[in-house]
């Protein structure tokens, strides 16, 4: 009795530290990086920690004490692929110098994998445990829908505009991580043994996550969740139908569509946010039904900053960014004429992906060292699509062997036998997560959701019918 209680205790210790550590990636300082884009670098507080872990774990641990040999199988497999990548990496760096002059590396890219592959390992050497990994996401979670809960409270149901940019960096990384954290925690929640803290924990994700989704604008976010809620309730119950949880999926979306409805009127902005994460719905509406859903527009709708392009003041010379200008022809293929207030609008992700074919002609074998590119009058901005990220940044062969290394654990435990529920779901939730990281670049450098996807693979890999 006396052993269990201490494990207890060690688990909810580690279960704390975990959250903390994730956490920990919004809390960030910079550094002078004489090789980047801005000429510094944005640290967190997390990579500090993960760095100390870096040079015991691998270092020490793995290398010189030549742990590596005791690794199960799938350990060693992602110490080869790492060690292939960061040779790659090495040599990427010198044949950009010498063929084209260009010292450059993305750092963050680089530094995150390496980081998300570090805090695998303390599962691999049972260092961390499964059920603290669980609780510890959960906890994460869980605090940071309450963190916002809050924020939507104070700025009025708008989620989508600059004002929340601090909360975890921008509202797709929260989408993202709720997209691959669900399916677990719903899982964990069905197993609590405490039925009131499971009860709360369940409804309230799934409630404060739905209101967060409709609000946030994102035409692609909410529609996955949605389908990824399907999938789960197919996974866990099978086709039998449970009326408890369908009275209660319904009793949770008529709450959602009342608070929306509320923001709604309290905020007139949010109607703009709502009508864009129905648009997909709405066309389906409008072209079978010849029906489609239309809020009251507001007197006055701010420009969203992701859709407003400035005029630039100065030619970029950086390869990277093509050519040095004089028109918008030669930076940006698919270009829009400026219009009579000196704004270029609708950056598009078909406008983004043109200028990143056009950059690739050229960079393709060797990639530029940047996982972003340079837009006519806009700076440097993600080509918004993971492989795409890669490809500039690595070059081919480069991007080949970090998507085989970032897609390591979906391959690991999709095409294995025997699998438990939770290795199932954390497979539904990482193969929507790819899904949405071509449209957002979440898996390329986006720290906390690594961290999670990697700590969760290796937690998973302790079950016994694993």
């Amino acid at each position: 009795m006396r052993r269990l209680k201490l494990a207890l205790r060690k688990e909810n210790v580690q279960a704390i530290f975990i959250a903390l550590l994730l956490w920990c990636t919004q809390i960030t300082f910079s550094i002078p990086n004489p090789i980047s884009v801005s000429n510094k670098a944005s640290i967190n507080v997390a990579t500090i920690a993960l760095l100390a872990v870096f040079v015991w774990i691998i270092l020490y641990r793995l290398i010189f004490k030549r742990g590596f040999c005791r690794l199960s199988k799938q350990g060693k497999a992602i110490f080869g692929l790492s060690a292939v990548f960061a040779l790659a990496c090495v040599v990427l760096l010198v044949l950009r110098f010498v063929v084209w002059n260009r010292l450059t590396i993305s750092v963050s890219m680089t530094l995150s994998i390496a980081l998300a592959v570090t805090f695998y390992y303390l599962f691999e050497l049972h260092i961390l445990t499964k059920s603290s990994m669980l609780k510890g996401s959960t906890l994460f979670v869980s605090s940071m829908n309450v963190y916002a809960l809050m924020l939507m409270i104070y700025y009025h149901g708008e989620v989508r505009t600059s004002q929340m940019i601090h909360f975890l960096g921008n509202i797709n990384v929260y989408i993202g991580l709720i997209v691959f954290c669900t399916p677990l925690i719903l899982q964990f929640c069905r197993k609590a043994s405490n039925r009131s803290v499971r009860t709360i924990l369940l409804i309230g994700n799934i409630f404060i996550t739905s209101v967060m989704l409709v609000l946030s604008g994102s035409r692609y976010g909410f529609l996955c969740y949605l389908f990824e809620l399907i999938l789960i309730y197919f996974v866990m119950y099978g086709f039998c139908w449970k009326g408890k949880v369908m009275a209660l999926a319904g009793s949770l979306f008529a709450c959602v569509i009342l608070v929306v409805g509320i923001c709604c009127y309290w905020n007139p902005y949010v109607r703009h946010s709502v009508q864009r994460t129905i648009y997909y719905p709405n066309a389906v509406l409008s072209r079978v039904f010849h029906v489609e859903i239309r809020l009251p527009a507001s007197d006055h709708i701010p420009d969203d900053p992701l859709d407003i392009l400035p005029e630039p003041s100065e030619p970029s010379d950086d390869p990277a960014g093509g050519e040095e200008w004089t028109n918008c022809e030669l930076s940006d293929p698919d270009h829009e004429a400026p219009s009579a207030n000196g704004v270029v609008q609708s950056l598009t992700r078909p406008r983004l992906w043109a200028r990143t074919r056009n950059v690739l002609q050229k960079y393709w074998p060797l990639g530029t060292g940047r996982d972003a590119l340079y837009m006519w009058g806009w700076g440097y901005q993600s080509t918004h699509n993971f492989i795409l990220d890669a490809v500039l940044c690595h070059g081919v062969v480069g991007a080949v062997i970090y998507l085989l290394l970032s897609c390591f654990p979906l391959y690991s435990l999709l095409f294995r036998k025997n699998k438990s529920i939770d290795q199932k779901l954390y497979c539904i939730g990482f193969l929507l997560l790819l899904g949405y990281s071509m449209l957002q670049p979440l898996l390329s450098n986006k720290l906390v959701i690594l961290l999670a996807v990697w700590g969760c693979y290796g937690a998973l890999l302790s079950e016994p019918n694993g």
